[in-house]
């Protein structure tokens, strides 16, 4: 494994390209709010920026064998120019992986959902950063490499594609206006990615092999690869949206979150099926929104590959000297039953698999309206809705498919 620093010239050219893409901020633009607040079922204006720059990070391959970290290689990760759709609070941008030879390993187009957004302070007081994140997914093909090793699945030359998913950050300095990211992705074993009966791509290719995507990972803030218990308990605060799947659709505001619990109940490995060690966790998930709307995670195993929620952990950064500071990274996935409110005829209750992501710790996050300050952030969007009324389609999973809805909440 090698931790690198970050190119001089790599660095300044990425904060270049911020200062072109936004003007450096005064303490009056910081906080940037994103438009997405009001009363329920109203009209959404979006005010995000649109103008995130091109960034290379410098990052960490990793793959385990039955929960078990096995193999890290050093990579970059590339994110193209921010790319804007006719969907509200949907974006794209175009991901390389690169191995540190220099030899393009994967690349695809991500899709980025909008969660929401908020500020951190590397130290309490200190100037702050604005953090825009992203629930991501993405069907990574190869650039053409014959050999495959880590992080490249396994799956993917007699597949063709492999389905990565987790979470984007895009982050400006309030002070400098400098811009940066982190990228967490990950491809599950063949229960979640490949199942026979529920996947896209079937076939029997890891049963028991996983692959994640980490950056940054630097000498300065390195990430280590762990097996960490999720976070519990009851929202602090949180919110859910129902996106538009065709431009013609309409955007509206969040739906405020008035309640909601996430309740670990078993920790263990689901690729194989066993109690240790414990990187995968069930979480019971349930939200309920000020509009009428809610959704509660399902538990249909072993019929369906998830208990509840199901996270797995990735690791942690281990310093506080660039974003996001020590912070816990997980990725979630799980089935919902979830009743969407500001519809036509009342509220509509569909069955949602959603994927995202967990994390915690990192910089200090001053809670937003008076609320108790929380560094426990869970952000989901859904890749497969169906009315629970109608017959069921096939796949389920194994590929990008569009978003109807968003959830997010703090702990």
């Amino acid at each position: 494994m090698t931790i690198r620093v970050p190119s001089l010239v790599a660095t300044l050219g990425s904060l270049a390209l911020a200062t072109l893409a936004l003007a450096t901020p005064s303490s009056a633009q910081c906080f940037a709010p994103d438009g997405l607040s009001g009363p329920c079922c109203s009209p959404a204006a979006p005010t995000l920026p649109t103008a995130f720059p091109p960034v290379t990070l410098p990052a960490l391959g990793i793959c385990w064998d039955s929960c078990v970290p096995t193999s890290q290689n050093c990579i970059d990760l590339s994110l193209g120019p921010f790319m804007t759709t006719p969907l509200c609070t949907q974006y794209m941008v175009d991901l390389s992986v690169v191995d540190c030879a220099g030899v393009s390993l994967m690349k695809g187009t991500v899709t980025l959902d909008y969660t929401r957004t908020w500020e951190e302070h590397e130290v309490p007081g200190a100037v702050p950063t604005q953090v825009w994140r992203f629930a991501a997914k993405v069907d990574l093909v190869s650039s053409g490499v014959s050999t495959l090793g880590c992080p490249t699945p396994s799956c993917l030359a007699p597949a063709g594609q492999a389905f990565f998913y987790g979470y984007v950050d895009y982050t400006r300095n309030c002070a400098t206006g400098a811009m940066d990211s982190v990228v967490v992705l990950y491809h599950g074993c063949d229960r979640f990615m490949h199942n026979s009966a529920f996947s896209a791509i079937p076939g029997s290719y890891h049963p028991a092999r996983t692959y994640a995507l980490v950056g940054p990972h630097t000498v300065f803030n390195p990430f280590t690869p762990a097996t960490l218990a999720p976070p519990g308990g009851s929202m602090v605060t949180g919110g859910m949206r129902n996106p538009p799947t065709v431009p013609t659709e309409p955007c509206f505001v969040n739906e405020t979150a008035i309640q909601g619990d996430f309740i670990p109940l078993i920790q263990g490995c689901l690729c194989p099926l066993g109690f240790q060690p414990p990187g995968q966790a069930g979480i019971r998930t349930a939200i309920s929104g000020s509009c009428g709307g809610s959704a509660t995670s399902l538990n249909l195993f072993p019929l369906t590959p998830w208990y509840e929620l199901v996270s797995t952990s990735i690791g942690s950064w281990t310093t506080g000297v660039s974003y996001p500071g020590p912070e816990q990274a997980f990725v979630a996935e799980g089935l919902f039953l979830y009743n969407e409110s500001c519809t036509a005829v009342g509220v509509q209750s569909y069955f949602d698999i959603f994927y995202g992501s967990i994390t915690t710790g990192g910089w200090f996050a001053p809670g937003a309206g008076g609320l108790v300050p929380s560094q426990e952030f869970v952000d989901l969007a859904s890749n497969y809705s169906l009315l629970t009324t109608a017959p069921i389609a096939f796949p389920l999973f194994g590929k990008v498919a569009p978003t109807d809805h968003v959830l997010f909440f703090n702990l």
